[in-house]
């Protein structure tokens, strides 16, 4: 009987890491993308150049679009 409980409710257990790691990635994206905007909105291009490398580096190794 419990051999079967597990195998019902492991998928579902699955699911929700995928989905609080995808939460998580997904923090990180706009997290980085705040930085770039306020790097720009207080003038520091340069710096705001080299986050928006970052950022776009973590799209391609993500696969976001």
């Amino acid at each position: 009987m419990t051999f079967c409980f597990l195998i019902v409710y492991v998928p579902f257990l699955i699911m929700i890491d995928t989905k609080s790691s995808l939460r998580f990635e997904n923090n990180i994206a706009k997290i980085l993308s705040q930085a770039v905007d306020l790097f720009r909105e207080t003038g520091l291009t340069e710096l705001a150049d080299k986050w928006d490398r970052i950022l776009k580096n973590y799209y391609m190794k993500k696969g976001f679009h």
